[in-house]
């Protein structure tokens, strides 16, 4: 959700910012969250804050593999994530607590901010990959290209976690949009790149 985050940053606090650098963001509403996700849907905070503390993280360490290999498909889960790619940070009540409490707000409030992207006054750069099962990189990041002459869309051959799975074509895209003037123009109203390959 650092995406959808990140634009509402932008949005209401341009000049805190001078451009934003997005990797698989959500930026619409969905009808429903991805499949790995629903298990936080809980809407009481009581409840969610009893499950975090007692039965997700149990759970999680059952039953996590499956979703895991949900959100890096079509790409293998790299046996280092755990410890190297930080999943093992997941396994904690503040931080299954947080999430399902922003994955609840993102319906209340991508909306409204879906509705503004047009007023965005900093520079976007939106990394895509072509085969995410989780969030679709047209609904996410070529309607966003279409909605603001500030966002430049670039799509890949990959999945949802590429700074995992294609860490130096990641890092390389990166260092190219920070390397650039902040105030450079954007001309058309949806730019769109795309990589036939990116090698792993």
């Amino acid at each position: 959700l650092g995406g959808a985050i990140a634009l509402a940053v932008g949005l209401n606090h341009p000049e805190r910012v001078s451009r934003l650098a997005l990797i698989a963001p959500l930026s619409h509403p969905q009808s429903e969250p991805p499949a790995p996700f629903r298990p936080l849907m809980l809407p009481s905070p009581l409840v969610r804050r009893f499950v975090s503390w007692t039965f997700a993280i149990p759970l999680t360490i059952l039953t996590g593999r499956k979703a895991v290999r949900q959100v890096f498909a079509p790409e293998e889960v790299p046996r280092d994530f755990p410890v190297k790619g930080g999943g093992l940070l997941g396994l904690r009540p503040d931080s299954f607590y947080a999430t399902a409490t922003d994955l609840l707000s993102a319906p209340t409030d991508l909306p409204a901010m879906e509705q503004r992207y047009a007023e965005l006054a900093l520079p976007v750069d939106v990394l895509y990959g072509r085969a995410d099962p989780i969030l679709n990189w047209r609904e996410h990041g070529e309607s966003l290209a279409q909605k603001s002459a500030r966002v430049r869309l670039k799509v890949v051959e990959g999945g949802h976690m590429l700074p995992v799975t294609i860490p130096d074509a990641t890092a390389d895209w990166l260092l190219e949009v920070a390397a650039e003037p902040v105030d450079a123009a954007v001309d058309a109203p949806a730019q769109v790149s795309q990589t036939a390959h990116v090698a792993h």
